[in-house]
């Protein structure tokens, strides 16, 4: 049994041996406290991660036939040579998005921070 105040000490070795943190780009599971917000969160991720299939920055798609999550851990390996550059900065952009008023849909923000994360790259793979 682990004390309350030392959970996220052991949270941090628990990963540091599971995972090198340089391969590990997105675990689901990390980003949320428990089973309520990964269900919350679950259709989000759904949004995600096809979206970042259909650009091309996944090399596998990430859902079943059904839609649903196939895997809730994605390294280095799982990413196209584009998809090294601009997931994990639309990862960011993703996790930290929050419509509070709710006029503007996931899927809208996940085309206009692509659109210029995809410009971004181009500038600087062409310079």
């Amino acid at each position: 049994m682990i004390p309350e105040e030392h959970w996220a000490k052991a949270l941090k070795l628990l990963y540091a041996e599971k995972f090198d943190w340089s391969r590990l780009v997105y675990d689901i599971t990390y980003t949320s406290i428990g089973a309520a917000v990964v269900e919350d969160f679950y259709d989000e991720n759904v949004v995600f991660l096809r979206f970042c299939f259909e650009k091309e920055l996944l090399k596998k798609n990430p859902l079943d036939r059904q839609g649903r999550i196939l895997r809730m851990v994605y390294i280095n390996q799982d990413l196209t040579n584009t998809g090294k550059y601009l997931f994990p900065e639309l990862l960011d952009k993703f996790l930290a998005f929050f419509d509070r008023k709710g006029k503007t849909s996931l899927e809208t923000m996940l085309k206009r921070w692509y659109t210029q994360l995809e410009k971004e790259y181009r500038n600087q793979t062409a310079g």
